[in-house]
């Protein structure tokens, strides 16, 4: 028996740490001009008439993307290999992750006539709190050993749980599989040494065990991996509904993203919290001194101000609040180096960006006071998609590279919430696109990598494949203000995003003529003549612009003053824009300016 996980490291701490920092460089020189020449191969695949240079472009992309794997796989490794990745406690369903692999493999073991076998306890808790990512890379990566292998013959795999007590326990996975044999030690050069490496390292990682026992050409894999049991195992990743309120509690939300906010707003608008919401970290510091809150969600980079530069204000100023307070950081910089930041910083955690619904009503629900919950007798939200209807939309915008599943994740899988999102992004395609542009020509790259990094977020929302990575490498370079590196991507991120707005205008198009499109009857809507100013102004404070711009389009069908026509189309451009401070501003003025409006039309 030859045990991995005591093996000693033969380099020392300071080669381990130069090694890291040397794979991290190289990792982000090769990822971001990689990302631009496997886009450049679809684009010269899209645009060419030749089936030469198509077929030249396509050899070129299956290359780039193997290149990019293998750099993923490395820059992995070296993290694991001087141990600054650490694991997530996030809970999962445990269940469902082992089953959608076994069903993986099988699959591909199929492919290659190689037998398999598998033995899933029944005993395994729904929910697990642990790192679901690094227990699938463990089980994917012990099973391609045999699966990659031309030579191998069988497969077998066995997960059991071991319970320790009520609140914790283990699983215990065996794989075996004829995997071929190797006198070559150096763990770089030989596949099998390496990838057994990298498990090792994983399973330490996760405060496992592993060993590994050889008979011949047969190898199997052992692993104990400890688990906390989920409280709640009615939750999973999947739930389409929110199953409560939270009427009593007070969230306060800063983002200077307007999008950002209208989507968190959106998202929670079913457990019926009362939100106050800020675009900057001074206007959150007034807030925070006048009123209680009972969550706090703070977006990690803001001009001026960030999000760790106002929770160390809220430290200085109000410990108190700081303590009583749970704080979590919204950002889209989810890698290991930034999550160590935000949370060595004082975050209680972070949610990644773009927000998923459940992620977020399920840390809102679990971070308030359990007196502030009320549990929903009928569960509110959008039915199960029609399977055809869904596979439709699906394909229609498959081609602009937007993948539809994606985006419902962020939505809780509604697709009036997805239509909503959609028409935004359209709405704002034109202005937003003129700013980066204008940015760019006066030279002012910060601005335009803040541009960009909300365009990178915003697009994800929706599922783009390609346009949240080529921004990315914007960002990153706009940070550098490397504008040649700019120059050259900036072509391929118009292109990318005109191809984007191109498919949500057609499943916008396609969507506003189904039955499932929520729209009035009538074009015509109702108007409360000595309070429309004041409707208009609730539906701005709850980030509500498609009922606010509906009834200042049905006012403006009507023979009124020049000057109120002026103003209410400003005031409709300022929503369309998500300037709702604007809108509130120029509202507060018309309140004080006489104008009728005839209750006919004209």
């Amino acid at each position: 028996m030859k045990f991995f996980y005591n093996r000693k490291k033969e380099e020392s701490e300071i080669f381990d740490a130069a090694h890291d920092a040397f794979i991290t460089n190289i990792n982000h020189s090769i990822r971001t001009p990689m990302h631009i020449i496997l886009s450049m191969c679809d684009l010269i695949m899209q645009e060419s008439n030749s089936d030469e240079i198509i077929e030249y472009a396509f050899n070129a992309r299956r290359a780039g993307k193997i290149l990019q794997a293998l750099m993923n796989k490395y820059y992995f490794y070296s993290r694991l290999r001087v141990g600054s990745i650490s694991p997530m406690e996030t809970q999962f369903p445990a269940l469902k992750a082992i089953t959608g692999f076994i069903s993986a493999t099988k699959s591909e073991c199929h492919k290659k006539n190689i037998s398999f076998t598998s033995d899933i306890s029944k005993k395994i808790p729904n929910i697990l709190t642990g790192d679901n990512l690094l227990l699938t890379q463990i089980l994917f990566n012990s099973s391609s050993l045999a699966t990659r292998n031309d030579r191998a013959t069988f497969l077998t795999e066995k997960i059991e749980w071991e319970e320790i007590d009520d609140d914790n326990g283990n699983l215990l996975i065996t794989i075996s599989c004829d995997i071929g044999e190797s006198d070559v030690s150096d763990i770089i050069t030989n596949n099998v040494e390496y990838e057994l490496h990298m498990l090792e390292l994983i399973t330490d990682c996760m405060h496992g065990k592993m060993n590994l026992i050889t008979e011949g050409k047969i190898k199997t894999l052992n692993f104990v991996l400890p688990f906390e049991i989920a409280k709640n195992q009615e939750y999973t990743e999947d739930t389409k509904a929110i199953s409560y309120t939270a009427r009593k509690a007070r969230l306060l939300l800063v983002d200077d993203n307007e999008l950002n906010i209208h989507i968190v707003t959106m998202l929670l608008k079913s457990t019926e919290i009362s939100m106050d919401t800020v675009l900057s970290g001074a206007e959150a510091l007034e807030l925070i001194q006048a009123n209680h809150y009972d969550i706090m969600l703070i977006d990690y980079m803001m001009p001026g101000m960030n999000g760790i530069d106002l929770l160390n204000n809220i430290k200085e100023k109000y410990p108190d609040v700081y303590e009583k307070t749970p704080i979590f950081a919204l950002t889209a910089a989810v890698n290991t180096e930034a999550r160590d930041k935000l949370l060595n910083a004082g975050f209680k955690g972070f949610i990644p960006k773009p927000v998923e619904g459940n992620i977020l009503a399920y840390i809102v629900k679990n971070n308030l006071p359990p007196e502030l919950i009320e549990k929903k007798s009928d569960l509110l939200g959008s039915d199960s998609l029609d399977k055809e209807v869904f596979e439709n939309y699906s394909d229609a915008i498959k081609k602009y590279d937007i993948n539809l599943t994606e985006g419902l994740k962020y939505t809780s899988y509604d697709l009036d919430q997805y239509a909503t999102v959609a028409e935004i992004m359209v709405k704002n395609y034109e202005s937003t696109r003129e700013r980066v542009e204008t940015y760019y020509k006066d030279d002012n790259i910060n601005d335009l990598g803040i541009t960009v990094h909300s365009l990178k977020s915003n697009s994800k929302f929706i599922g783009a494949i390609n346009l949240p990575v080529i921004a990315l490498g914007i960002e990153l370079k706009a940070e550098e203000n490397d504008k040649d590196y700019i120059t050259l991507s900036l072509p391929l991120l118009y292109y990318e995003w005109e191809k984007m707005i191109k498919g949500l205008k057609e499943f916008l198009d396609t969507y506003k003529k189904s039955v499932i499109f929520k729209e009035d009857a009538s074009d015509n809507i109702a108007v409360n003549y000595d309070t429309y100013l004041d409707d208009i102004m609730e539906f701005v404070d709850n980030f509500q612009p498609e009922p606010a711009i509906k009834l200042i389009d049905e006012i403006l069908r009507r023979q009124i003053a020049d000057a109120d026509y002026d103003i209410l189309n400003k005031i409709k451009e300022a929503i369309e824009n998500f300037e709702y401070d604007e809108a509130i501003s120029l509202l507060k003025e018309k309140n004080n300016v006489s104008g009728t409006i005839p209750t006919n039309d004209n």
